[in-house]
């Protein structure tokens, strides 16, 4: 999760001993954390992936689906495991992996691992963390209203979403996540 109950709790200005709408508070919060990831295009939690990777031309750049990377990391291209530093050059905070003496061949299989993600929320980019409980403090104040599906004044029409429309962040939310979204188009 990239917010913890007691975050969301802080946020709202409840006491954090108040456990009356924990339930809640955290059915909102897992709501809020999948819809801001859902956004974004990544899953955000530290985890090990795999990708493969085969291009039909020749490149010097591509960049894995999840980042932040931290720890070790494994290239293999065609049989050989590459080194970093010496072989590819990697921007950690954005996955972007990059030849330094050749450039990736057509026709050649990449395969890289690597440890991606954040360890627990105290680690969490703050803007991050704020638009997720951004999201999961409106949820919460909503819960229990009639839903307005769409309104018509004039010539303009609103439409508004419910919370549980796990596609569709509020505007406030997006506002502090969308440096966080992955780009629709790889290097």
């Amino acid at each position: 999760m990239l917010a913890e109950l007691n975050d969301l709790k802080t946020y709202l200005g409840m006491s954090l001993g108040d456990t009356t709408y924990d339930t809640r508070l955290t059915a909102v919060l897992g709501a809020a954390d999948a819809a801001v990831k859902t956004f974004c295009g990544r899953t955000f939690d530290g985890a090990t992936f795999t990708e493969q990777f085969a291009f039909d031309f020749p490149t010097d750049s591509f960049q894995v689906a999840e980042y932040p990377i931290s720890g070790t990391v494994a290239l293999t291209v065609g049989d050989t495991l590459w080194t970093e530093n010496t072989d590819f050059w990697l921007n950690r905070q954005s996955g972007i992996f990059r030849a330094l003496q050749d450039s990736f061949v057509a026709g050649d299989t990449l395969q890289v691992t690597y440890y991606a993600g954040y360890t627990g929320s105290s680690v969490v980019p703050k803007d991050l963390q704020f638009g997720v409980l951004e999201q999961a403090a409106w949820s919460y104040e909503q819960a229990g209203k009639g839903w307005m599906k769409s309104e018509r004044l004039g010539d303009r029409q609103y439409t508004i979403d419910s919370p549980g429309d796990q596609s569709v962040l509020i505007p406030a939310a997006a506002k502090w996540v969308q440096n966080y979204v992955k780009p629709l188009f790889s290097l």
